[in-house]
């Protein structure tokens, strides 16, 4: 799964910076990716069919959460804040072979994830649709799943009392990044390719003499680094460390090491290539440890994130008590989770879901150790890597049920609240900010009104659909008259003011400017929760306002 998105991201890489790429070409990569969901849903439904009824109950909970999860997405993602504007616009800007738009952000991001959903549009031909990527930014999640429920317990070993404790783990994780899971971010797909990197090391640990799992393992590894910063310290660091740590200890092949190694190179290279770009993100840095020092900034998030949320901290304990089974796996939890909790706890740590894959990686570790087997050969541990389920017919149509049952649930949904599934900047639209904004959506599309936006969120919505503009500059010494001559230059029909949402003080001289020249500007619509507001701009009134506004400059 996560090497076939790996896949359509560099098809949509290639064509978004050397050679146009054929429609043909990303529709095949998408329907690999659609045969690995369903082989992993069927897989998931023939461990359910083969347990007792108590136990195929249990299993049913996490993929019942999928489902729900996966319809929540496709009726709201990309409606929130940077889901529009960074990830969703990138990937529109990939697609239309535009250098993707750095304004906002300043600093240079990892691409994979636009890269990606780029694809899906370009398999679609067009991304006035957004369903299918809505639906494809929920898969991160079933990776995820899929990758814990390869660590319970199977065959004889699932009695009721291990099978439980492994599915209040998994659910425990699940429900503890609900909220993050739900977001159209990269942090979910970055954890989803982290967790299997890890995953696929625990099996190449059980059988070190091979290196089918470690090849696609560090592969994983390198596209969670390529899809966000975090993971960076897995696949240039943790990842070869731990590798080294099976070839001095426990004798794994030379060739193991090469191959990690190999890895980190990749993405080392790739890290001095943005390193200087990816530096200049001040508002990170701000997010993060404001006016605090390194340490002030852990201590607040330690008591934010583990001892307001116990749930949190037993999932950390837990995973570091029960991996003392073995001594790698242990020395494997210090060696991730301590850098990857560091880099949360300050860079990160204004925000829940930069720890998502700590905490994953954490419950993953947990398991593995539930979940080792006694072997006469000591210097290994042994998991049931092999023992994978393979899908049988019926179980492939209960997959294809199950994502039938997503999406007939989420037009269920929709059809109840009156919305258009198959216009994705309409319903971002909406959900900015009311269902009363319908209408001014529709016109504007239909006159391709001229819209001037004070925040990156609004432009994101309207990016590709109309001519929508922003300010030339942002800085400080900005003053209502330089807003009136922007939308005058720009022969704005519509002008956003944004509230707590805006970027720069911009949103506050639109307000002032509407004081100042009332006959120019008229407010038509306000969003539910007052932070945006639309005004109409009158061009023929425009000019005496910027008169008036130089007059009184000059006085």
């Amino acid at each position: 799964m996560v090497l076939s998105i790996g896949a359509a991201a560099l098809l949509a890489a290639i064509h978004a910076h050397l050679l146009p790429m054929p429609r043909s070409a990303f529709i095949v990569a998408q329907l690999v990716t659609l045969a690995a969901v369903v082989s992993l849903i069927a897989r998931w439904l023939k461990t359910v069919l083969q347990a007792r009824p108590a136990l195929a109950v249990i299993r049913l909970l996490p993929l019942a959460l999928f489902v729900g999860l996966a319809s929540s997405m496709m009726l709201s993602g990309f409606s929130r804040h940077d889901e529009i504007y960074s990830w969703n616009l990138w990937a529109i800007q990939h697609f239309s072979h535009i250098p993707y738009d750095r304004t906002y952000t300043q600093a240079a991001y990892p691409q994979l994830y636009a890269y990606w959903l780029a694809s899906i549009y370009g398999a679609q031909g067009q991304f006035e649709s957004q369903l299918l990527t809505r639906f494809a930014s929920a898969i991160p999640s079933l990776v995820m799943i899929g990758v814990a429920g390869a660590f319970w317990p199977q065959g004889v070993r699932a009695d009721r009392r291990s099978v439980t404790i492994a599915a209040l783990v998994t659910l425990l994780v699940l429900l503890g990044t609900f909220s993050t899971l739900r977001l159209s971010y990269a942090d979910p797909l970055m954890t989803a390719a982290l967790l299997t990197s890890a995953a696929l090391l625990l099996c190449h640990a059980s059988a070190p003499s091979t290196l089918v799992y470690l090849v696609p393992g560090v592969t994983c590894g390198v596209i969670a680094a390529l899809t966000k910063q975090p993971a960076i310290l897995w696949a240039g660091g943790i990842l070869p460390l731990a590798v080294a740590g099976g070839v001095w200890r426990r004798s794994w092949p030379w060739r193991s090491l090469l191959i990690a190694a190999l890895g980190a190179a990749v993405t080392g290279s790739w890290l001095l290539l943005e390193l200087s770009a990816m530096l200049n993100n001040q508002g990170v840095v701000q997010a993060g440890l404001g006016d605090r020092g390194l340490m002030a900034t852990a201590a607040k998030a330690g008591l934010k994130y583990l001892i307001k949320k116990p749930h949190l901290l037993l999932l950390l304990s837990a995973g570091w008590y029960v991996s003392r089974r073995d001594a790698w796996l242990h020395a494997l939890w210090w060696l991730g989770v301590l850098p990857m909790l560091a880099l949360w706890f300050t860079l990160g740590s204004y925000e829940a879901r930069h720890g998502t894959h700590v905490l994953w990686f954490s419950a993953l570790i947990l398991l593995a150790a539930l979940s080792l087997r006694p072997t006469a050969d000591t210097s290994m541990p042994s998991f049931d890597c092999g023992k994978i389920a393979i899908a049988s017919p019926l179980t492939m149509v209960g997959s294809f049920l199950v994502i039938a049952l997503t999406f007939g649930l989420t037009f269920s949904v929709a059809h109840r609240k009156g919305l258009n599934l198959f216009d994705g900047q309409r319903l971002a639209w909406l959900a900015q900010i009311s269902p009363q904004g319908s209408a001014f959506f529709d016109a504007a599309i239909r006159k391709q009104s001229r819209i001037w936006t004070t925040s990156n969120y609004n432009y994101g919505i309207f990016y590709g659909r109309l001519p929508v503009g922003r300010p030339s500059r942002y800085a400080p010494d900005s003053t209502p008259l330089e807003i009136a001559r922007e939308l005058q230059d720009f022969h704005a029909d519509f002008a956003i003011s944004a509230g707590r949402f805006a970027y720069g003080v911009h949103s506050s001289l639109l307000l002032r400017l509407v004081e100042a020249c009332p006959n120019s500007l008229h407010q038509v619509l306000v969003s539910d929760d007052g932070e945006f507001v639309v005004f109409s701009v009158n061009q023929n009134e425009l000019p005496h306002c910027v008169e008036e506004l130089n007059a009184r400059v000059a006085d």
